[in-house]
Formats: structure tokens, sequence, C-alpha cells
């Protein structure tokens, strides 16, 4: 009796001096200390993001022993986590890589947040660290939102040896415009404005003193750099050609009819109006006027009133000018009129004729049962209609179609995009099995950097009388999808007239 009780004494003096001393409550045993040390833990200890942006947490845990778990928490963007690799690896780690998703809702107003990272090895102890998650990231560069496009022209007179321009600029950020450089490197001109912080920041600046030298009938063309930096320091860049001459006759000729400058730069697309160069300096515009005295302006440039605007002569408002010119004033509502300016002679001339004069290329009433689906004379007719595509003609975004004027139509519901996003998509009918251009529209190549706003027909069914006027439709060599940016965030609608083939995308409200 007294050998059995010596043999359970001893026994249990060996578990408690050899075995507890290996393993832990939590962990069971088995694993034989190596180093006793705590877990080495490596992670980033700041990570900058932003509301609606995920985060990686990421880092590697090293230990000789092995590793038992990961915890993560932070209740203020609700992570608590354990990851116990005891029981999801069936080998024992001792080198681990940590990549773990946090989600950050776009509605979180916090700006600072510390989560805490812990390893613990199979001997139980545990390293810790604090991990800066940063709301406060800014990941989007400042955005151009007006800006001239290609080229820019100055009109002086004989003798003349220098020149302001007043030149608009709206630039957006989601953090705030910190300014804009300016230069003429030339001239070695060079401004610098100051955004003020604004998230939204439209200027005027006058660039003076621009010196040239002209040889008679000759021209000066400047490349003029725009720099934008935000708060962040995070920039974008544009450019345009300044050219310095007498009367030119321009490539492009715009027909503007808004009053500010704001109005003339918020839209996508569309605001001013191309009209057609029909010969040498001389322009034809046709536009639906929906009110009585609507004001109009005639612009070579699409961002700004200046340098360059033709009007009426305020000293005979039958004559067309340059200098110092008032608004063309439209009487009649609701008629079409044909406008035809000519810059060198000082004329314009405005005609009218009535909407039902019109002919466009819909081939079918608009709403009614007559797209021929299958394309085999009618086998199986659908509802006929058309809006914007922006992926497939299964899913359009529907217009509607104005009571007044049936060659009108726009967007049954506004649309809404963010600053600096890439706007694709033409005009195109809905089909049920996603047949391609049926009836649709699309802009010519050449016009895509230049703010494009004239849509034409491309479809494969055409109404007969617009091709007897001698109309005709367009093909995929010369024309595609619009893509366009941006300009600042918020809510579009589209306006589209199937007879000019005018299409804006302007701010719904």
């Amino acid at each position: 009796m007294k050998g059995k009780r010596l043999l359970a004494f001893l026994w249990c003096s060996l578990f408690v001096l050899f075995g507890h001393s290996a393993c832990t409550e939590d962990d069971g045993p088995g694993y034989p200390d190596v180093d006793s040390a705590a877990p080495e833990l490596q992670v980033t200890e700041r990570i900058q993001t932003e509301p609606g942006r995920d985060v990686h947490v990421t880092g590697k845990v090293l230990d000789a022993d092995g590793i038992a778990r990961i915890s993560l928490s932070c209740p203020g963007l609700y992570v608590e986590k354990t990851i116990d690799l005891l029981a999801i690896k069936e080998e024992l780690l001792h080198e681990y890589d940590l990549d773990y998703l946090v989600r950050i809702d776009e509605n979180e107003i916090g700006e600072l947040y510390e989560l805490e990272v812990a390893a613990t090895d199979v001997g139980g102890r545990t390293t810790s660290r604090q991990v800066t998650i940063d709301l406060n990231g800014d990941f989007s560069d400042p955005v151009f939102a007006s800006v001239p496009s290609g080229s820019l022209a100055v009109i002086v007179k004989e003798g003349e040896t220098s020149t302001t321009l007043p030149l608009s600029l709206r630039v957006t950020d989601n953090r705030g415009v910190d300014r804009i450089e300016i230069s003429i490197p030339d001239i070695e001109l060079t401004r610098t404005v100051s955004g003020g912080g604004m998230q939204d920041f439209s200027t005027t600046v006058d660039l003076e003193d621009i010196t040239f030298n002209l040889t008679p009938g000759g021209s000066v063309t400047y490349k003029v750099l725009l720099t934008a930096y935000d708060l962040s320091g995070r920039t974008v860049e544009a450019s345009f050609n300044l050219t310095i001459s007498g009367l030119t006759d321009f490539e492009e000729m715009y027909l503007a009819d808004v009053m500010n400058e704001r109005d003339l730069t918020s839209d996508i697309l569309g605001v001013p109006m191309l009209c057609k160069h029909t010969g040498e300096y001389t322009y034809v515009a046709e536009y639906y006027n929906r009110t009585a005295n609507t004001a109009i302006c005639f612009i070579p440039q699409t961002t700004s009133f200046s340098p360059i605007m033709f009007g009426a002569d305020p000293a005979d408002k039958s004559k067309l000018t340059y200098e110092s010119p008032e608004r063309i004033l439209l009487p009649e509502a609701g008629v079409y009129y044909r406008i035809e300016i000519n810059t060198q002679n000082g004329t314009y001339s405005l005609e009218t004729f009535p909407v039902d004069e019109a002919i466009d290329p819909v081939p079918h009433a608009y709403g009614s049962i007559s797209l021929d689906t299958w394309g085999d004379g009618g086998s199986w007719l659908q509802e006929f209609y058309f809006g914007l595509m922006f992926d497939n003609p299964k899913e359009i975004n529907r217009f509607v179609q104005d009571e007044a004027n049936p060659h009108l139509y726009r967007l049954k519901e506004p649309i809404s995009f963010t600053a600096g996003d890439e706007v694709h998509f033409y005009i195109h009918n809905w089909h049920s099995d996603g047949w391609w251009d049926y009836c649709s529209w699309k802009v010519n190549k050449n016009y895509m950097s230049k703010d494009p706003s004239i849509f034409e027909y491309c479809g494969s069914h055409v109404n007969q009388a617009w091709l007897d006027a001698g109309n005709h439709t367009v093909g995929n060599d010369t024309h595609d999808w619009v893509t366009v940016p941006c300009p600042a965030t918020g809510s579009y609608t589209f306006e589209f007239d199937a007879y000019t083939g005018w299409g804006k995308f302007i701010p719904a409200n």
C-alpha cells in the first residue's frame, strides 16, 4: 500500500514539474516550449482611407513555439474578430501573413480609429499592436470641370503688341482645391490663383501683358499650361493652345442659350451647341425655341463667353459684332429657328418654321407596339422606345417624349454621377434580346474631344420621309459611343432633339 502511494505521489510530482510548464490551460498539451518568447508581430501602423473605401489590415506574425490565434478589435468600426489558427489549420504555424478586410461604411463620420491586433502563441504569450485607421485620406485627383479644350483664340487689331486673356476655370475636388498654377513658357508668364480650399472652385483670371509680334495677316500660337492642386497635394494637368490673330475663319462655332458661365460649363456634354460650318466665315444653326425672347450668342470656344463672343451690334441690332456685343433675341416661342451668321461681313439672319415641318429619322411612333423584334417583317412586335444605353440594348434609361414638340425627348429619371466618372453611352432603342442599332444615334469621332453635342443617326430602321429629304445614316467607321468625364458630383438629366440631333447632359436641378 505504501508503495502504491509513493508511485502516485511521484507521478503527480512529475506532471506538475514537467507537464504544466509545457502547455497552457487554453491550448491543451503537446506543444513544447522552444524559446518561451512572445510572438513577433509586424503590422502597418497607420492606414489612410475615406468613408466608403474598405481597407486591409496586413502584417506578419512569427513565433518559434507556434501561433495559436490572432485577434482584431475596433468597436468603433464594428470589428471583433479572432482567427483561431489551431482550429482552422491542420499544422501548427510558426509564421502567418495577416490580411484582414475591414469594411468602411460610406456614411462613417469618425476620422481616426484605433484597431488592436493581438497575436497569442501556444504558450499563452501575447503581443499587441495598435493600427490607426485614418478616414481623412485622399484618393481622388482634382478635376478640371471647366477648362479650354484644344485651342482658344484672341482677336487683336493691327498694330497691337499685347493683349489680355480672360481665362475662366472651374476645378472640383472631394477634399478642397488649394491652387491653380498657370504658365505660358514662351513668354515666361506665370500666375497662381488660390482655391481657398473650396470643393467647387470657379474663377476668371485676367492674364495680362501677353506680348506678341504679328506680321500682317499672320498669327502667333502659345501653349498655355495649367496645374490644379488639392489640399493633399494631388494634381491634375491641362493645356491648350492660345492663338492670337486678326479675325479668322473659325473651324467651330457654337450657339449658347445660357446667360452665365456656370451654366455654360456645368454640363457633362452638349452646352453650347455646335453649329454647321457651311462656308468661309459662315455658320448655320437650327434651334427649337421653347419660350419667347430667348437670348442667344455665338462663341468659338466652349467654356467661356470670352475672349470672343458674337452677338447683336448695340449700335445697329440687325448687325453682328464681336466688339461689346449684345445677345440676339428670338421672339417667337414654339417654333424652330434657322439662324445664319457671317462673322466677316458682320451679318445674321433669322428664319422660323413650324414643328410639323421638321422631319426626324425615328422609324415608328414613340411608345407604339411596332418594334420588329426579329427583323422578319413583324412576326413579333414589341413596344418601341429609346433612351441612353450604357451597356446593352436590354438595359435602356428610357426617354419621355415632349408633349408640345414630338421631336424632343428627355430622361424619364435623372442619373447620378461622381466627379471624374467616365460617362460612356449612346442613344439606342430597347430590345428584349439585345439586338443592336435598330434605332440609334452616335457622335462623330472627330468631335469626341471638343465637347460633342450633335448626335447623328446610325440605326438600321429609319423614317423614309427623312431619307427622302436628303438625309443619310452614318456608320461605325466615323461615329462611336460618347466617352466624356463628369465635371462634378451630382444628378443629371439628358435632353435630346431628334430633328437637330442636339443632345445635352445637364444638371437636373
